[in-house]
């Protein structure tokens, strides 16, 4: 059994063309958009952290913060090259990770470990 799209005509409200129809409407029902960081910072095949997508130059082009989840000094979550060590729960550079989003002019981020969030960046308005 398929579901009918939620404005029960048989296309679905988001597809391409309505996205690009209603795209200059974005800041009037939104501020901001919340990100996986890897929509933001991408990896390479082989795990490394890779150049940032044009996500954030999009959505600041639109008038959109963008704010990113969930940053986590765990090995397990962070790029092959950021990692310290074998151990997938060791601690990895998460400071490294976080520079690179502020670096792509990423606006806010959400994290497990605030305290290496202002170490890294700093106290900041």
């Amino acid at each position: 059994m398929h579901a009918r799209p939620r404005d029960g005509r048989g296309r679905s409200p988001v597809g391409r063309a309505s996205r690009a129809r209603h795209r200059p409407l974005a800041p009037r029902y939104a501020d901001g958009v919340g990100l996986c960081k890897d929509r933001v910072l991408p990896r390479t095949p082989d795990g490394r952290l890779a150049p940032p997508t044009s996500v954030v130059r999009d959505a600041h082009r639109e008038h959109l913060t963008v704010h990113a989840w969930t940053f986590r000094r765990e090995n397990t979550f962070l790029p092959t090259d950021l990692r310290r060590g074998d151990d997938p729960a060791g601690t990895g550079d998460l400071a490294a990770e976080l520079r690179a989003f502020v670096g792509a002019g990423g606006d806010g981020l959400f994290t497990d470990n605030p305290d290496v969030a202002v170490a890294a960046l700093g106290a900041r308005p």
